[in-house]
């Protein structure tokens, strides 16, 4: 999923009813501590819903040269303005009407140096007619490494030979783990990394080696090529699960 350069509308959907099934393919499991997640509390009700099917309660749509709240003014490589908001790869509920909107690598599929970012917004069920909703972008936060260096979506950010080194970050997936951690998925690594809610990586969780890249490449093409075993380019971790208790993170490819 890349933004949208074009004017087109991003768009939230609200279900309620029945749990779905999203299916997958299960990539590994990553040993956690023994806190609850928070974001569980959304999987547990969708659990115990209403088998009477899904509802569809409420459509928002934010315009495609929406601006977010990073500040940044300058432009991408292709022209974009480097604060749009454009289009969301996951989502988590933070608290009551809160959200946490997970953005991936920016526009161009990793030909821009854009600053990875999620953002936290209000979102809820307006009164009228249904379906509607509200959408209010309460503020962006900006992705860095552990030294408070940007982490970026251009695919020339990486370090031959030192893969924990790449500043280079395609966000796929995003679950909250306790109060003070963000667990987030992303393709070039591909990587499972935590993060405080400022926005600097803290840690991050194994991966086994089988799904590594060992011959990067600015080059999707060229890379898929070099590299016939682990990840193929565009094709690493997606989505991610937390189970109940809050000690295993699933990564979905």
């Amino acid at each position: 999923m890349t933004f949208p350069l074009s004017r087109t509308t991003t768009c939230l959907s609200f279900l309620f009813g029945s749990a779905v099934l999203v299916t997958g393919s299960l990539a590994f499991q990553s040993v956690l501590g023994e806190q609850p997640a928070i974001g569980q509390a959304a999987a547990s009700q969708a659990g115990q819903a209403s088998q009477a099917g899904i509802e569809l309660l409420g459509v928002a749509e934010i315009a495609g040269d929406a601006r977010d709240h990073s500040g940044l003014s300058d432009f991408l490589e292709q022209g974009a303005p480097h604060d749009l908001f454009g289009g969301i790869s996951a989502i988590e509920q933070l608290e009551g009407n809160r959200y946490l909107l997970l953005p991936d690598r920016g526009p161009g599929d990793g030909a821009n140096s854009y600053h990875c970012r999620f953002h936290v917004a209000e979102i809820g069920l307006s009164d009228g007619v249904r379906p509607s909703m509200t959408f209010d972008l309460l503020k962006t936060v900006m992705l860095t490494d552990e030294s408070g260096q940007p982490l970026v979506g251009h695919s020339r950010e990486f370090m031959k030979g030192d893969a924990n080194s790449s500043r280079r970050y395609d966000p796929e997936g995003i679950r909250i783990l306790d109060p003070q951690t963000i667990i987030i998925s992303e393709e070039y690594g591909p990587r499972v990394d935590a993060f405080g809610f400022d926005g600097r990586r803290r840690r991050a969780l194994e991966v086994p080696p089988s799904f590594s890249v060992l011959h990067p490449s600015v080059d999707p093409d060229q890379e898929a090529a070099l590299n016939p075993f682990g990840r193929q380019p565009n094709g690493g971790l997606e989505g991610l699960a937390i189970t109940p208790v809050g000690r295993r993170v699933a990564a979905f490819g």
